[in-house]
Formats: C-alpha cells, structure tokens, sequence
C-alpha cells in the first residue's frame, strides 16, 4: 500500500476543517456537531504551537487521505490516539496503515511516551478493527464524554 505520512503544517487546515465536518466522522466523533472555520482555525494553530500534540496526515501520492493525531498527558509517558481517514477512502485499509506509521512516529518522536491510548465508542465497530488490525489492543471498558467505549492501548517495543 502506498501511504505515507508526514506531519501537518499550516497548509492542512482546509483539509483538515473538511475531514472534521464530514457527517461520517462526526458521528463517530465525541463531539458530533460540525465546527466553524474561526473554532477550527484557533484550535489548529494552537495544535501545531503544542510541543506535547503531534499530528500526522497521511498520504496517497500527493492526495491527503487522512489524519491521526497523539496527545501527550500527564507524566509524558502515555498519549492518546485520535484518527480520521477521509470518507472516499475508507474500507480501503488507509486507517490501519494511517495508525501504524503515525505510532511508529509518535514513539519516535516522543522518546518518554511508552504507551498510546485510544479510546473508541462501542458503536464504532469499523474503528474498534482499524486500531486493532494496526496491533492495538484492548485494555477495559469505560465511558468518555458520556459514551460507553473501549479503550485500546499500543505499547512501545
């Protein structure tokens, strides 16, 4: 599969603001309602200001396809995971290329990070095998933003 990643610069935002409001990502998303272009842009800026966020896109060629994003907490040594693949792209295998490469980059590029986290709403079967087709796997039930969910983990090796 031809997928790469690299990470966001300024020039995603319009993909980026796209991919959040398509109605198959924001059902699925913790916070469904679409989001302006003024919310997105000072949301965006300040991602990429953030020395403990990271955001990869990845792509097909020079088509963006998709985007996963890690948040660093706490002590440093744990981040959580947040992807999105583009809706004419999905069912395709982009997502789980997607999560393994920007895992792989997230470990990278944050040494003291030695786990990620995902946590993924119950009714969002599709997720739930992306991450664990890309080595996640599950660590307990939970709920997150008033939704039941799983939650997923990737441990460095």
């Amino acid at each position: 599969m031809d997928i790469t990643i690299r990470r966001a610069t300024g020039e995603d935002l319009d993909f980026l603001f796209h991919l959040r409001n398509e109605e198959s990502v924001r059902v699925s998303s913790w916070h469904i309602e679409p989001v302006d272009l003024k919310t997105h842009t000072k949301w965006f800026l300040a991602l990429l200001k953030d020395q403990k966020r990271v955001m990869y896109i990845g792509m097909r060629r020079d088509v963006s396809v998709g985007q996963v994003r890690f948040d660093c907490l706490e002590k440093g040594n744990v981040a959580e995971v947040s992807a999105s693949v583009s809706e004419e792209f999905r069912g395709r295998g982009y997502g789980t290329k997607i999560l393994e490469l920007g895992s792989a980059a997230c470990f990278n590029d944050f040494p003291s990070v030695l786990s990620i986290r995902a946590s993924i709403r119950l009714d969002n079967q599709a997720s739930l095998r992306t991450f664990e087709k890309a080595g996640y796997v599950f660590e307990e039930r939970s709920e997150y933003e008033d939704f039941p969910c799983i939650n997923l983990k990737l441990i460095r090796f």
